[in-house]
Formats: structure tokens, sequence, C-alpha cells
């Protein structure tokens, strides 16, 4: 009681701020801030990580940037963040690790949900000691994840990558789980378009492409999701001309916060090195 008396009128009303915001959030804990409206969510760092990566397998990955084919670079990175993940169980204790991670994308190409499956690590499924599970991850990821882009360079058949049909089908829903913190990585060029979902309304399109990005008040037709508690970064976008960039990115950022997700963070394509530091520091928080 003494210890209240000292805190005065003025901190018992800022502790009961303060509290009132926290349960106004809905989250609590050390971690990510996004903002929206006056109130700041505070993402929580105690929840387990569910992380899943949404690889664009479309044409874009034959293309070159920086010197360096972009099926090397998305390689690399998503190489970084499966590192990543594994130092984290072995810094918090894997055994008690109800983390997860997987590898995702829509629609499917020929024999890649095998190795989907291969990518794929669930610590909270796992009965009995996880150190093998985790060891057979680490050692075969960057060799499965080989395998997917070859086999897709390999095919040549890029129908494209269907994101729009991904969030419009709400097949999101199925990368959600109730107490987790969600997490989606997408790597793209930003150039949504899979030949076989076209679909205009007004000046609203299933997809992005230059002569729409050239069209005054043109975007992505709205989708509805049913949860979108869920943390999106959106990588290597490479704008052609890269003075589209800035309008691709009010589209894409439109489009995600009218779903109702609430950290949005799109990003152009950069070195390997930068993009994991700051995926780093957003995600694992390092």
């Amino acid at each position: 009681m003494n210890s209240f008396k000292k805190l005065g009128l003025v901190g018992l009303i800022t502790i009961g701020v303060i509290i009132s915001i926290a349960y106004g959030c809905g989250n609590t804990g050390k971690g990510n801030n996004s903002v929206k409206g006056e109130i700041t969510i505070i993402q929580d760092e105690s929840l387990p990580l569910n992380l899943s990566i949404f690889v664009d397998l479309s044409d874009r990955i034959e293309k070159s940037k920086d010197n360096m084919k972009q099926a090397d670079k998305d390689q690399l990175i998503v190489n970084g963040l499966a590192e990543r993940f594994v130092n984290k169980q072995k810094k918090e204790g894997f055994q008690k690790s109800e983390d997860k991670f997987q590898v995702v994308f829509y629609p499917a190409p020929a024999g890649a949900q095998t190795l989907a499956e291969s990518l794929t690590l669930d610590l909270k499924s796992i009965k009995g000691p996880k150190k093998k599970d985790l060891l057979n991850f680490q050692k075969n990821h960057a060799e499965n994840i080989k395998k997917l882009y070859d086999s897709a360079l390999d095919a040549q058949d890029y129908f494209g990558s269907d994101i729009w049909g991904y969030f419009a089908k709400d097949k999101v829903k199925d990368l959600c789980k109730t107490g987790y913190r969600n997490v989606l990585v997408i790597f793209s060029d930003g150039y949504l378009y899979d030949a076989n979902n076209k679909v205009q309304d007004g000046n609203n399109y299933s997809y992005i492409l230059p002569k729409t990005l050239a069209i005054q008040g043109s975007g992505l037709i709205p989708c509805q999701i049913s949860n979108s508690d869920m943390e999106v970064y959106f990588i290597e976008c490479n704008a052609n001309p890269q003075t589209d960039y800035p309008k691709m990115k009010a589209i894409l950022e439109k489009w995600f916060t009218e779903m109702g997700l609430t950290k949005i963070d799109i990003q152009d394509t950069d070195l390997p090195a930068v993009v994991l530091q700051h995926l780093d520091n957003e995600i694992f928080m390092n």
C-alpha cells in the first residue's frame, strides 16, 4: 500500500493508461510494433513463431539483378531464414519449442508439393525428442530448396504465381494458427500475374502489370480473408522501369490494408545480405 502512496495520483493514472492500451491491443510482451490509427499494436515475441515462406516460381526466377540470377538470390534469402529459425530453436530450447517453418506456393508446380513437405518443420507435432528432426531439417533444407528452384527452371513452364488468387480464395487461413505469431514472407517481383486467373472489375484487376500501373487509379480487386492475424513481408519487388515501384508499392499496401492486415512491410529488391538483415531485425528481432 505504501508503494501506491508514493506513486501519487499521476503515477496511478499513468499505470492505468498503460494497462488500458495493453488490454485494448490484445498483445503484450516485447516485440515488433505497427500502428493502426492512434493505437500501437505490439507483435508478441513470447508466442510461438509460425513462419511461412511463399515463393513466386514464375519467370521472375530466371531474371538477373545485382549480377545474380533471381533464383540464386531467393535461395540465399530462404536458406538464411531457415538458418535463423534453427538458431532460434538452439538458443531458446528446441525441445519445448512449438515453432513452425514452411514453404508454400500457389499454384503448385508438378512435383513441388513433395519437396514442400521436406521444407516444413512443425516442432509442436513432433512427439518425443526433437533434436533429430531439427538437425535433419538444417542438413537438408538448402539441398531441397535448390531442387525446388532447379525443377522450376528446368521445366520452363512459367504460368505464373497466383498471389491474388491465394488471398481471394482465402487459402491464407490455412497458414494462420491460433495462439501463434503468424508471419508470411512473400517473394515476388511485384507483378502479380497468373495467366489462368485474369479478372477485371472496372479499374481493379487480379494482377499487376506495367500496363495496369500506367492506368490512372488502377488497383487490385479487394479480397476478404477470414483471419487477418498475420504479419506480411513482401520482398524482392523489382519494378521495370524502377519508376513504377512507388505506385506498385502503394497498390499492394492498399490491398493488404483493406484485408485488415496491420503489419505490412513491402521492400524493393536488394542484395541478399541486406534483405536478410532487415528480416532478421523484423522477424527474429536480432
